[in-house]
């Protein structure tokens, strides 16, 4: 009888063994569930070493890449170890936490992800335990094992299976994606734990871990393809297209770091919540599409509501923890910002601590005296100069004046208007300028325009503009990011200020400015007409109307 009892008695080792996994166990549910638990605010936030997605998600394709491996070459080596069944069990649920870390809350509601993560702790606690009073459980598990696999694979398959031929929009297909990663990743951990049964068949416990192995690779490569629903990576411009009406919502955050973000959708009148944090209702802006508002973030990873009549839909982000300098947005010259800031996160160039409204650039300043010059030589007696507060502004009203002066040219104000008008104000002067030359408020003389305002929503009010741009909106490398841009941000119209931060030092030596006239027809005069660059401005074109400026 003692004996007997001895051997019922767990060993010392055994429940040393089997307490570890618990307490492991219950580390990663107390790290993984409070986020969960404040449901809205945050996904599952790593240590701030950690902060970093490309680390992430180079660990993840490790994992997994590990986990598979394991699971195609196992049916062609000798029984597994103890050391590679934990080994291969901790890689599955280390997959799965990784997963959930990128993608947040959007990948699984709170009760499935519990549920995961107990299943990940079970099969490494019957590799690991030696306990006598587990033995019952531990067989029957273990025998069961193989159907558990059978049902995740039958997850996984019907995840990605509605992800591939489900016609779903680019964040419903990404979700189910990584959903089915997640699925299957649990399925293979419980693979480590499977025991060779002649009832189960070799087709079960060879050529279906095999195939769930594939499948879970092939996921997570098209997942990794359309870029979706990891966030962006912190003080990188977030975006997200969210399925929400006929058409879906596109949404644009910048500059994506702790504090006070631009918010841009594609629609106006709709409300973007950050939790805890407060909401905002987007409006129109004056020479701007779609809506604009300011909405404070926390730090770290979290998640927006965007909510449009009675239909909404999430986005995460991720703003990391730094709130060092940062581009001013909150003013009018924010939208002109966000788009510099998008153009260079499009090439993946370092984002600017400054926005362009912040000083005048040198080729500006030399279109500008360029164009001041082709007015005075057309014995133009006075030209009205639009303005507005901004640094750049006050610089380009002071050098045209210096100029006009040396030309004999007078300078007005929209107040008494005489002359054409000249704008050298941001956006949202430049469209109530123009839309008073629309109405007949201010001289139809033309409206000479400063090149920061190559836009769309700006070109297209029937005022007559002209502006003095050093590169052909129709070229190669204009035209390759307008076609970037209406890939990755369908919706944002192209910019000289998204251009210019693009294009980096890919942009070629610059020529002499030209003047380019906007039109909204698209039978121009002339034979050739350089491609419609209706990228630039939709329905019409912006085509050159003069040789190069200061050519006698």
């Amino acid at each position: 009888m003692p004996a007997a009892a001895d051997r019922r008695r767990p060993s010392g080792r055994g429940a040393a063994r089997a307490t570890a996994v618990l307490v492991t166990g219950a580390l990663v549910l107390l790290a993984a569930v409070p986020a969960y638990a404040q449901g809205h605010d945050h996904g599952i936030d790593g240590p701030r070493a950690l902060e970093d997605p490309v680390v992430l998600r180079m660990m993840l394709l490790g994992s997994i890449t590990a986990v598979t491996g394991f699971a195609l070459v196992r049916p062609f080596l000798p029984p597994a170890g103890l050391v590679t069944r934990v080994g291969v069990a901790a890689l599955a649920a280390l997959g799965v936490l990784l997963e959930l870390m990128l993608g947040g809350r959007s990948l699984a509601p709170q009760v499935a992800v519990i549920v995961v993560l107990v299943s990940l702790c079970a099969p490494v606690l019957l590799v690991v335990t030696r306990d006598d009073r587990l033995s019952h459980l531990s067989g029957r598990t273990r025998k069961t094992a193989p159907w558990l696999l059978s049902l995740a694979a039958v997850g996984a398959m019907v995840l990605l299976a509605s992800a591939w031929f489900g016609g779903q929009e680019p964040d419903e297909l990404s979700s189910a994606l990584h959903g089915g990663v997640i699925v299957g990743l649990a399925g293979l951990a419980w693979f480590t734990v499977c025991e060779h049964r002649p009832r189960t068949g070799t087709l079960l416990l060879r050529g279906q871990p095999a195939v769930l192995s594939l499948v879970v690779l092939a996921a997570l490569a098209h997942a990794t393809v359309i870029g979706k629903p990891y966030p962006a990576s912190p003080g990188v411009p977030a975006w997200a297209k969210l399925a929400i009406g006929d058409t879906g919502v596109g949404i644009v955050v910048a500059p994506h770091r702790p504090g006070w973000n631009l918010v841009h959708t594609t629609v106006p009148d709709v409300t973007v919540d950050a939790g805890q944090k407060g909401s905002v209702q987007v409006a129109k802006r004056p020479g701007t599409q779609g809506g604009w508002g300011l909405i404070q973030l926390p730090e770290g990873r979290s998640e927006l509501t965007v909510q449009w009549g009675q239909m909404s839909g999430t986005m995460p982000i991720d703003t990391g923890y730094d709130t060092s300098a940062r581009p001013e947005l909150a003013g009018t010259d924010g939208p002109e910002c966000m788009s510099a800031l998008v153009g260079a996160a499009l090439a993946g160039n370092p984002a600017q601590a400054r926005c362009p409204a912040d000083d005048l650039s040198d080729q500006d300043k030399r279109a500008l005296l360029g164009m001041t010059d082709f007015l005075a030589r057309r014995q133009v007696p006075a030209i009205t100069l639009v303005t507005d507060a901004s640094p750049r502004s006050v610089s380009a009203e002071r050098a045209v004046r210096a100029e006009a002066g040396r030309r004999g040219l007078k300078v007005a104000t929209p107040d008494q208007p005489t002359g054409p008008v000249f704008v050298v104000s941001g956006w949202e002067s430049a469209s109530a300028a123009l839309h008073r030359v629309a109405r007949g408020e201010l001289p139809s003389e033309g409206a000479y325009l400063a090149p920061w305002l190559l836009t769309a929503p700006l070109l297209s009010i029937p005022a007559g503009q002209l502006l003095p741009l050093d590169f052909n909106p129709t070229d190669e490398l204009p035209q390759q990011y307008v076609t970037q841009l209406r890939t990755r941000f369908p919706g944002e119209p192209p910019t000289a200020a998204g251009y210019r931060a693009w294009a980096g030092n890919r942009q070629p030596a610059a020529d002499k400015p030209r003047l380019y006239a906007a039109s909204t027809i698209n039978t121009l005069l002339t034979q050739d007409h350089h491609r419609d660059a209706t990228g630039w401005l939709p329905g019409g074109a912006v085509t050159a109307v003069t040789g190069p400026l200061g050519e006698r």
